[in-house]
């Protein structure tokens, strides 16, 4: 668990707003947008996403504009030099695809925010970006008893490092590859 790992409770928290996922029905995605309550702009050294304790039933995957959870996903720890600048009045923007398990469940994601010093200036700003799964999705046809590929394409306009990389197929892919 994150917070284990930095040895100290979050410094922000910012809480979805409540969704209930009826027992039965369609899977359903809620895209809330909160108030993140930051007062001066601060640079994140590290960032975790959880659904409630009950919730992670039936959370499939939840995004917020700052981080992802999914299942086997413990969060995002930047390295020493990097970070996300987070900024005074921030509004967090949530993505969350929950599925009915037989139960109704009310669940609220969180995204827990740990910040470097106040003066800490980081070398390298930290961008989120979804590699060219817009553009594969333009021509996602999953037939039956069919194997099909799938492309997609991203040009980065300056030098980059990629510091982590989340395939997410659900139960059809068999392999995802980044070059």
């Amino acid at each position: 668990r994150l917070s284990a790992s930095q040895g100290r409770v979050p410094d922000l928290i910012v809480k979805s707003t409540p969704w209930t996922q009826p027992a039965e029905g369609q899977d359903e995605w809620w895209q809330p947008e909160v108030e993140s309550g930051l007062t001066e702009d601060r640079w994140i050294k590290a960032v975790e996403v959880r659904p409630s304790e009950k919730g992670r039933r039936i959370v499939h995957h939840g995004n917020s504009a700052l981080a992802e959870f999914a299942v086997g996903k413990e969060g995002e720890i930047y390295p020493e030099g990097t970070g996300k600048l987070m900024k005074a009045g921030e509004k967090v923007r949530f993505d969350i695809h929950y599925h009915s398990v037989g139960e109704e469940i009310t669940d609220q994601l969180e995204v827990g925010v740990w910040f470097y010093p106040k003066t800490y200036m980081p070398k390298y700003q930290v961008k989120s970006m979804a590699l060219g799964v817009f553009q594969a999705m333009d021509t996602f046809d999953l037939p039956p008893n069919k194997v099909t590929v799938h492309h997609g394409y991203a040009t980065l306009t300056e030098p980059t490092k990629v510091l982590s990389y989340q395939p997410h197929m659900h139960m059809r892919g068999k392999a995802m590859s980044l070059e």
